[in-house]
């Protein structure tokens, strides 16, 4: 007996919902397990926590200005967190030198970018980070790491996030450097541009520097981490 096509109908709803229902199941576990992973990395290294916030902050600027949609600029934002997650296999001693790396020791920073592709496992909710974490160390003009990747052979996260973290690093006190300003940060990711960088990114968070979108998500995160730090203290 044929069914009806109300039948049919309510059987494609039902699929629908079910579908639903999974990928969002999908997206909570790839969330708890994106938040598991960050705290085992910021307790090995102290500065992760807001340079992280900030890299995806600048992100998700980045990529509305882009006229993305708002779906794609979430998952860039909450992708670009992983990054560095394979540096949790990275020894203490290298994470935190305060002298120059040498050959051998950069060997080892390198092999972060696969370290946390495999971490990242097989889920698709994790195709974005997987990318992300292989190729933030690409460069445009094909001479980073691992791959040897360039232009737009490169993920657009992994571009955006380059710049992102970069951009962060410079202007960021590390255990072997003093923080530069905004400007002098700004213009050494100016100055990559063609090379290190894709050249139309830069165009634009250039403009998010000039429009005071930059200095005011750092001013955002450090106060909310001056208020968490409060509330530790007061508990």
């Amino acid at each position: 007996m044929l069914r009806s096509e109300r039948e049919r109908r309510q059987e494609l709803e039902r699929a629908l919902e079910q579908e639903r229902i999974a990928s969002e199941e999908l997206r909570r576990t790839g969330l708890q397990g994106i938040s598991h992973l960050l705290l085992a990395a910021t307790i090995k290294d102290r500065t992760t926590g807001t340079h992280l916030q900030r890299v995806r902050r600048y992100v998700e600027a980045i990529a509305e200005r882009l006229g993305l949609q708002s779906a794609l600029v979430e998952e860039f934002g909450y992708s670009s967190v992983m990054h560095d997650v394979g540096k949790i296999h990275t020894p203490d001693h290298i994470l935190q030198s305060e002298h120059h790396l040498s050959d051998a020791e950069f060997s080892v920073i390198k092999q972060h970018c696969i370290d946390g592709e495999k971490m990242l496992g097989t889920a698709r909710f994790f195709e974005t980070a997987r990318a992300i974490a292989r190729e933030h160390h690409e460069r445009w003009d094909g001479k980073g790491y691992p791959d040897g990747k360039k232009g737009e052979e490169i993920s657009l996260a992994a571009r955006i996030v380059s710049i992102a973290d970069v951009f962060d690093a410079l202007t960021s006190k590390r255990p072997y450097k003093e923080a530069w300003s905004a400007e002098a940060g700004l213009k050494a990711i100016e100055a990559g541009a063609g090379e290190r960088f894709d050249p139309e990114l830069v165009a634009g968070f250039v403009a998010l520097a000039r429009e005071g979108v930059l200095e005011r998500i750092s001013s955002e995160v450090a106060a909310s981490s001056d208020d968490e730090q409060l509330g530790s203290s007061a508990k």
